[in-house]
């Protein structure tokens, strides 16, 4: 029997036709709407603001790096500049001054392998006293055809067998072209430069020539000189492969090496999605390199995704609170009108509501029309005096409770019913007034 009495009182409360669910069902439309809005906007500009500041750290840090690199490239080609610029080198004495002159250049800078110097056909004396051809260099050819500096492409040094960058600086006798200073820098000494990158967990950085080959590589140092992102594959025999290797990442490297601002976009890989910035790294020779800070595509929208779960996971805590509020504030509210509404359906007398203002009937029982043998359509909008109540015979029958204090609460012999700018009217079968 109490099952039976639970269950009646569950499907009560939740019945459409009750106040109180459709005051819930109403409140709870309003309240839904409400958060998605105020999640979907804060979403956009918090996922926005938090991107922004993503993507602004990863330029900063490329900025950062790309300084760092320009810098250092920069003292290298001064610090040969000044050797070419040297007394002992512009007006030689002899072989052995120029080897001592270049041996003590060498030793003073830990950055540098060899240190030569050379005629204009390319016939170099190193510092350890050895001689060398250099002519066939397309480094060496361009400092001599244009008189300027030039620094090479990642090639072998003939002296150290070691993938290295080479600078050539010009030397002038009297304003005449004479001679050429060559340096070499291992691309290990760069090395440094990118282990330092750091972005995010599981980022690097590397550094790549304007040609496409990888000079510096903060996971990979096996690939420097021997990869070029332009091609699909490193000329090695290693058996790993750089993540990279992607033809997507293709028209973001000749976008970045045409672009004086960095140049950032997401390329896939097999290992899954990444993001990158490219810095460009202005070099003395109007040459330019890039540095490259990468991380996977999932750990830089992690922050992203952590706010997005903590914004709806805020707006169900919310939606729970708000559901209980309305529920108890329905429970406690709606009861008295539910009250009224049950007894003014069910009441045997015939019970109608009139708008005050125009006179037009708003809602009668079931039992008007039984009483009076109406239809719905034949009361329900029409004006009270079109509905043929006020015939002479069934005045005496009609009785209107009004109350001329406060026209929204109508006194009834059932209570008080609160019904802005509303009147009842109340038939008796049988009229005792």
């Amino acid at each position: 029997m109490n099952g039976f009495i639970k269950t009646d009182r569950v499907e009560r409360i939740f019945n459409l036709n009750n106040i109180r669910t459709r005051l819930l069902l109403i409140m709870l439309l309003f309240m839904i709407t409400s958060l998605s809005i105020l999640t979907a906007v804060s979403y956009h500009f918090s996922n926005d603001a938090l991107t922004q500041s993503i993507n602004k750290t990863a330029q900063a840090i490329g900025t950062d790096y790309s300084h760092r690199t320009s810098a250092f490239i920069n003292n290298l080609v001064v610090y040969v500049q000044d050797l070419a610029n040297c007394p002992d080198i512009v007006h030689p004495a002899g072989r052995t001054e120029i080897i001592d002159t270049l041996s003590d250049a060498l030793n003073r800078n830990p950055y540098l392998t060899t240190i030569s110097y050379g005629d204009l056909a390319g016939n170099v004396i190193r510092a350890t006293g050895k001689t060398d051809f250099l002519g066939n260099r397309d480094y060496y050819q361009k400092a001599v055809q244009t008189r300027q500096l030039a620094i090479s492409e990642p090639i072998i040094s003939n002296e150290s067998g070691r993938f290295s960058i080479s600078i050539a600086v010009p030397v002038f006798t009297n304003e005449m072209l004479t001679g050429i200073v060559q340096a070499t820098m291992p691309l290990d000494s760069l090395m440094n430069m990118v282990n330092g990158i750091s972005f995010m967990n599981n980022g690097y950085g590397f550094i790549v020539t304007q040609s496409g080959t990888i000079i510096a590589h903060g996971t990979h140092p096996e690939f420097n000189g021997k990869a070029n992102l332009l091609n699909n594959y490193p000329s090695t025999t290693s058996t790993a492969k750089l993540p990279e290797y992607n033809s997507s990442l293709i028209n973001l490297f000749h976008t970045a090496i045409n672009n004086d601002s960095p140049t950032q976009g997401v390329y896939n890989t097999s290992e899954g999605n990444r993001f990158v910035v490219f810095t460009p790294v202005r070099l003395p020779d109007n040459s330019r390199w890039l540095v490259a800070v990468s991380a996977p595509q999932s750990i830089v929208t992690s922050n992203v995704s952590e706010l997005n779960m903590i914004l709806l996971i805020t707006a169900l805590i919310c939606l729970l609170i708000g559901t209980l509020i309305i529920f108890l504030l329905g429970k406690h509210f709606a009861r008295p009108e539910e009250k009224y509404f049950k007894a003014f359906r069910h009441v045997a007398d015939a019970v109608g509501i009139v708008n005050l203002s125009n006179g037009k009937i708003i809602e009668v029982n079931n039992a008007f029309f039984n009483v009076l043998g109406y239809n719905r359509e034949d009361i329900i909008g029409r004006r009270f005096e079109e509905s043929g109540l006020w015939k002479s015979a069934d005045k005496k029958n009609v009785v209107i409770f009004y109350s001329n204090i406060c026209r929204s609460t109508i006194f009834t012999p059932l209570g008080i019913l609160k019904i802005m700018n509303s009147v009842l009217v109340y038939y008796r079968q049988n009229p005792c007034f």
